[in-house]
């Protein structure tokens, strides 16, 4: 059973995640909502629970600074992590549109 707060969009962009006890590792996000996103990690995976800090970026513009949030590991798997933020995520992608407008597009096209 899903238990998702909001929906996700699709996305292939580089993460890095920060973890006290291990520094910094790369990873690449697969999906992004509002409240969260599944990091792919390979064989690399961190305990439940584990609170971390994320930064990716929002927008393909390269000036522009990545994204940072704090996040939580709440689901484990053989290749990612999915992690819930602290706080709800405002906009991402090109065209700096809300990120609930982006993912209605994108469900739009899968739909059609």
């Amino acid at each position: 059973m899903e238990h998702r707060l909001s929906e996700r969009a699709s996305v292939n962009t580089p993460v890095v995640i920060y973890y006290n006890s291990l520094g910094l590792l790369q990873a690449n996000a697969l999906n992004l909502s509002r409240h969260g996103m599944f990091v792919h990690t390979g064989r690399l995976s961190l305990p439940l629970h584990a609170l971390i800090e994320v930064a990716f970026p929002l927008h393909r513009a390269r000036n522009l600074r990545p994204q940072r949030a704090k996040a939580m590991v709440i689901r484990v798997t053989h290749s990612g992590m999915g992690l819930m933020f602290d706080d709800e995520m405002e906009m991402m992608d090109i065209g700096q549109q809300p990120l609930d407008t982006t993912i209605n597009e994108k469900r739009l096209v899968r739909a059609g």
